[in-house]
């Protein structure tokens, strides 16, 4: 089965809801699983990046799904952001492993972004909408 490409109207920061459709149409066609493990408070589940992976809606209303989500690469590997570009990151040794600051939290602009995101979730996702189509159309032009 050939991948599906992250691009065009199946673009996962544009059109995520068409690119989800795709992949469950895929998965469906070639008969493959689509198992959803169920997770406890405490429990750890690990996967490989080429795993099509997702996440169901919160089974109680009101109650956010935390989690904490590492991606581990080797110290000389990039991290590829929505399936189309390299992403540079600020790192730092921490307890002899080089962590990778995606986000990170020593910025004053961060902290606000995640404050944003959790006190105004709706306005935060059509903001970062528009913000990711936007970059991916400068993109696009250069």
């Amino acid at each position: 089965m050939p991948p599906l490409r992250n691009a065009g109207a199946h673009n996962v920061a544009t059109g995520h809801q068409a690119y989800r459709q795709a992949m469950v149409e895929a998965i469906r066609s070639n008969g493959l699983p689509l198992p959803a493990p169920f997770l406890a408070a405490g429990d750890v589940l690990f996967w490989n990046s080429l795993t099509v992976h997702g996440s169901l809606p919160a089974s109680r209303l009101g109650v956010s799904r935390m989690s904490l989500t590492p991606h581990y690469l080797r110290e000389d590997d990039a991290m590829l952001q929505f399936h189309s570009r390299i992403r540079e990151q600020k790192t730092k040794l921490h307890g002899g492993t080089m962590v990778g600051l995606l986000h990170d939290q020593d910025l004053l602009r961060n902290r606000v972004v995640r404050e944003v995101a959790f006190r105004f979730p709706k306005s935060y996702v059509a903001a970062r909408g528009w913000h990711c189509r936007r970059c991916l159309q400068n993109e696009q032009r250069s």
